[in-house]
């Protein structure tokens, strides 16, 4: 197994302090998630959720994947971009995890997409970007955004709705779980449940999703679901709070918004050190990571504190997709780690976020 040696830890460092929630904090740099040369035919990639496994291993899920080769001169050669892709990391330790991951591929050794496209799906204009997931009972279950380009150009796309797919065992393979024969579980009207998925301390499985709430305004929403349930729509219920009071309904409408300013992408685990649940997620306008906590998974939660912010872009390049990956934290939870992306290098970065 590659280690990545402390002396290439603190070459890349990247360390800031904060206050947050009366702690400091300093973040790192360790290094990128896959090995070109180990990896290929992979190139690149986003998203990177991680699903911890009964088996200590963790599911780890991306979207767009880069598929080519690594010419002579350096420069890549692309064949192809699979919207969904997916791989196994039995790796543990977050200094070793550079090209450990084990994808699953197709007989071309291409990485094996984990949402397939149904014949005559109209494969050219609409894709699947895997979201988090969660493991319970004995099935592997992972929420999807179903996309539709709108017109021409990289931004010009359409969310139409939100998705699950289902498998017996975490290499699949896996099919889509159908809501009154729709594979489209919550519609655009919705919030975009499954952005996070928190398996509670009270039985519950508490899914976080972004939903749009005025133009170019998104607050976020939280469902709940038991783990036999949750491939049945119609057993979900959704926080509502008017007033000093709160309930769970039934009705995805009736949801109250847990803050505003919500990201798409993000993490919430509970965090021993702190004895808060965290949440963390990449704050775009800021080209920052951001972190929240609260004593329930509902919240209330705190206003929001940067933990990092993104330095030396270069011109058009930003950060996003930032997330922890609670399997792998350590010391009780004074150290966590999460990925984020710049999208002209496009790998997932592994970063420690260390609680003083």
């Amino acid at each position: 197994m590659k280690t990545l040696t402390k002396s290439f830890a603190l070459l890349a460092a990247l360390s800031q302090l904060a206050s947050a929630q009366g702690l400091e904090l300093s973040v790192r740099k360790i290094g990128d998630m896959f090995h070109k040369a180990v990896n290929a035919p992979i190139l690149g990639q986003d998203g990177a959720y991680s699903i911890p496994l009964a088996d200590g291993s963790a599911l780890w899920t991306f979207g767009d994947t880069l598929v080519g080769e690594t010419l002579p001169g350096g420069e890549d050669k692309l064949w192809g971009m699979p919207s969904s892709s997916f791989a196994i990391l039995e790796a543990t330790d977050p200094f070793s995890l550079e090209g450990e991951l084990r994808y699953v591929r197709d007989p071309q050794d291409w990485p094996a997409p984990l949402i397939r496209y149904e014949p005559g799906e109209l494969e050219s204009i609409r894709r699947f970007w895997p979201q988090h997931g969660v493991q319970a009972g004995g099935k592997v279950y992972v929420f999807y955004t179903f996309i539709q380009a709108s017109k021409s150009g990289m931004w010009s796309f359409a969310i139409i709705g939100q998705g699950l797919v289902m498998a017996e065992k975490p290499e699949g393979p896996y099919r889509r779980v159908l809501y009154k024969g729709n594979p489209i579980i919550w519609s655009d009207l919705e919030p975009s449940f499954g952005g996070a998925v928190l398996q509670g301390k009270d039985g519950w499985i508490y899914l976080y999703g972004r939903g749009i709430v005025a133009q170019d305004k998104y607050s976020m929403f939280l469902a709940r679901v038991k783990g036999a349930d949750l491939g049945d729509r119609e057993a979900y219920q959704y926080f509502s709070r008017k007033g000093s009071s709160e309930a769970w309904v039934k009705n995805s409408w009736e949801a109250s918004a847990l803050f505003e300013d919500a990201a798409s992408e993000l993490s919430v685990s509970f965090n021993e050190r702190l004895g808060k649940y965290l949440m963390l997620y990449s704050n775009l306008l800021t080209q920052s990571v951001e972190m929240r906590t609260a004593a329930q998974p509902w919240g209330d939660w705190s206003q929001a504190r940067t933990a990092m912010t993104c330095e030396n872009l270069g011109k058009d390049e930003f950060c996003y997709a930032a997330k922890e990956h609670p399997e792998l934290s350590r010391n009780r939870g004074q150290d966590v780690y999460f990925t984020l992306v710049r999208n002209k290098i496009y790998v997932p970065e592994l970063y420690e976020l260390h609680f003083k």
